[in-house]
């Protein structure tokens, strides 16, 4: 397992995250001894980052993490999240002052620690002030409860907004973002990567497998029961022509090295300018094992620079335009990239 510091925190993660959102769901074949496989399988690989929210199974997740860690907590990374809706009525969601204090002491108890390592929003709360939430994460970091704080489904606007009000107020500010990334979506490439590397945040990446289509799984057409792919169509876009064609090409290459479509999927993300850490949210102990290995998995520079370019989103206006204003100005020699986001160098335009 390898490991890189959160952001411009000293906080080592590994690579490659234990996501829990399936945990204490038997429909898909993941109660808590198949959990409790998966853990081993991640504990033994030498990975340290858990990562969790309140909302999984409302609770379910949180308190079966808690039971896992038991008897290693030190040895543990351990994140969860607030704000999505926790039960009926006002204030059982959101990110007020009050929801949130309610919420923290939850998750601990659940989680059966007196800490939380990383403490990350779900979402943006549009009805509560960001002063109030950012001033409520400040006091949880300074009473001891929460090491640090994060966010999750953020506009890049509003991390850029939120990071300068943090540091101009002296409260603590993020130090992770945690947003959705794979070669099947690529979005985070046009704002939130650069706002990241601007304001030095870690980028804890979510569907990396893109609900499991880049294992190559659903490229007969249709998604095997039971998948997360065939429970819902909000992953539709991810089974058009030209995505199928990226997975596809995932595939061949993960043939031709002996490896599986997973981890070619997941080295890839992890080869991206600016990425921390893959959550790996397995329902198995075997996906388990094969996904982890993805953390000492280099693909060679042609397939990750192949995979970049099949897979490459037109990033659209202004970005193009900028550049192409960029490539008819006057520029002194070697100096092309300057100034550019490391998410953008390289980046084939038209």
């Amino acid at each position: 397992m390898r490991f890189r510091k959160l952001g411009a925190t000293g906080l080592d993660v590994s690579t490659v995250a234990l996501g829990t959102a399936m945990f204490g769901f038997p429909h898909i074949g993941c109660d808590e001894e198949a959990a409790r496989g998966i853990f081993a399988v991640y504990r033994d690989a030498g990975g340290n980052f858990v990562d969790t929210a309140d909302f999984y199974g409302t609770g379910a997740s949180e308190e079966i993490t808690g039971r896992l860690l038991e008897d290693c907590r030190e040895e543990f990374v351990l994140a969860t999240k607030v704000g999505q809706v926790m039960g009926e009525g006002p204030n059982r969601s959101g990110l007020s002052r009050k929801h949130i204090l309610r919420a923290v002491d939850d998750s601990l108890r659940r989680l059966q620690t007196d800490y939380i390592d990383l403490y990350q929003i779900h979402s943006v709360d549009p009805h509560t002030p960001m002063d109030e939430t950012l001033e409520t994460l400040d006091l949880l970091v300074r009473s001891g409860k929460v090491r640090y704080i994060g966010c999750s489904n953020i506009e890049a606007w509003r991390l850029a907004d939120t990071m300068a009000v943090a540091r101009e107020r002296d409260l603590a500010a993020f130090a992770s973002a945690q947003l959705r990334y794979s070669l099947l979506s690529r979005e985070i490439e046009r704002e939130h990567l650069a706002a990241c590397e601007a304001h030095g945040l870690g980028v804890i990446v979510f569907n990396p497998l893109a609900a499991g289509v880049l294992t190559g799984k659903a490229l007969g057409g249709a998604a095997p029961e039971g998948s997360r792919i065939s429970l819902t169509d909000r992953y539709a876009s991810w089974m058009t022509d030209e995505k199928v064609a990226v997975t596809r090409r995932v595939v061949e290459i993960a043939e031709r090295l002996g490896a599986a479509p997973a981890q070619v999927a997941l080295a890839w993300a992890l080869g991206r300018p600016g990425i921390t850490s893959v959550i790996n949210g397995a329902s198995r102990a075997e996906q388990m094992a094969q996904n982890v290995a993805a953390a000492d998995l280099e693909l060679p520079a042609a397939d990750q620079a192949d995979l970049d370019e099949r897979s490459r989103e037109r990033l659209g206006y202004p970005y193009e335009f900028m550049l192409e204003i960029e490539e008819t100005a006057m520029r002194p020699p070697g100096c092309e990239d300057a100034g550019w986001p490391a998410a953008w160098r390289g980046q084939t335009w038209g």
